[in-house]
């Protein structure tokens, strides 16, 4: 048997609840060459039976005493057979043709580590992003990872080499380490966006997101502040003044301070696009409050 093209890598613990729907979804690809790894992180629940009642040959458990999640996402990726991955959460869910559109993206560029897709909250019927409102550039990808992670885990497919490179998911910054994953392998290559939200992501009292709000938030300023430094060439006193401009946007921001960062930080990212120079023009319309420009809802 062939190596699959994708491999698909779940970490779970205790999620019998979700457990069946999200696998489910993956099994129901319209893209078939793929292998599903889940990762039993040492469940007590009913995950194990929930696991052995699947009879499908490109379902793969691996069964782990209980190490965190970081672990199983790492564990998991090793052990995969493809050189791209998926690193699906247990109770989210995808549609299905989203690994056909994402494979599609990324099988015939030789730059792209990446390709991300919008999601939709659980019970958000919200149409999906304007055009405007969704990065595509890696400048302006770089821009929004100085001060947010803008990317949800379970939308993602990236080149295993260049996770690989890129260090794989780092404990010292969970429960926020895929949002520094991804900003390592930006430097890597390039991104490529599906603005249609493929993705159903699922927010319950269990969940990551919804039991360490607070961490995750002092994590988010810590890698925000070191890809401004990384990304702009900052010192660290710098980088920490570019992230707290930038994550205060359009709330009461001192035009000083905007202009400082528009006429010393801006032109020193790595990178440059026309995306990026637009979506500059708008933040400085905003926070200088020009009527010169129409109001418009901007990322």
């Amino acid at each position: 048997m062939s190596e699959p093209k994708i491999s698909v890598v779940m970490p779970v613990w205790n999620g019998e609840k979700y457990l069946r729907e999200t696998i489910d979804s993956i099994l129901a690809q319209t893209f078939s060459d793929f292998e599903l790894i889940v990762v039993d992180d040492g469940s007590t629940d009913a995950t194990p039976d929930v696991l052995a009642s699947y009879r499908d040959p490109r379902l793969r458990v691996i069964r782990l005493t209980h190490s965190g999640v970081v672990c199983g996402r790492n564990t998991g990726t090793a052990q995969a057979k493809a050189g791209w991955i998926v690193s699906h959460d247990a109770d989210d869910c995808s549609e299905p043709n989203r690994l056909q559109r994402q494979w599609d993206a990324v099988s015939h560029r030789r730059d792209v580590v990446l390709c991300y897709t919008g999601f939709r909250k659980l019970g958000d019927k919200s149409p999906p992003p304007r055009k405007g409102e969704f990065p595509r550039s890696r400048a302006l990808l770089a821009m929004r990872l100085c001060w947010q992670n803008l990317f949800m885990t379970s939308s993602m497919v990236f080149q295993k080499g260049a996770f690989e490179a890129a260090g794989g998911h780092d404990r010292r910054y969970y429960p926020s380490d895929d949002y520094a994953l991804w900003s390592r392998m930006l430097e890597l290559g390039e991104f490529v966006g599906i603005a249609e939200p493929l993705v159903t992501y699922r927010i319950h009292s269990s969940s990551i997101t919804g039991t360490t709000a607070d961490l995750m938030d002092q994590q988010r300023r810590a890698i925000g502040i070191e890809n401004c430094r990384r990304f702009m060439a900052l010192t660290q006193e710098e980088a920490v003044r570019a992230f707290e401009i930038l994550n205060a946007r359009g709330k009461n921001l001192p035009h000083s301070g905007w202009l400082w960062f528009l006429r010393y930080c801006a032109p020193r990212l790595r990178w440059k696009s026309a995306e990026f120079y637009t979506w500059l023009g708008w933040q400085t319309a905003k926070v200088l409050g020009s009527k010169l420009v129409p109001r418009r809802h901007t990322p």
